[in-house]
């Protein structure tokens, strides 16, 4: 399954600064928000490191996991 996860610009730093990867590489900047296009297992690495570093991205990273209908 694929998620989007809508972060703005702190947020995506943040990430990219404790998990680089191909997903955050892969990210779109639609203005001022970023656009992660991932599978259910991607966006619950991004969680787990949101949950340890990046506090601001929390919330929109377990939105986007509850909207798909996954558990977290």
């Amino acid at each position: 399954m694929r998620l989007k996860i809508f972060l703005d610009v702190a947020s995506y730093d943040c990430l990219r600064k404790y998990h680089s990867s191909d997903v955050t590489n892969a990210a779109v900047l639609l203005g001022s928000t970023w656009v992660i296009d991932c599978d259910d297992m991607e966006a619950r690495e991004l969680l787990l490191v949101a949950r340890s570093h990046c506090p601001n991205a929390v919330g929109r990273i377990a939105a986007a996991i509850r909207t798909s209908g996954l558990t977290q």
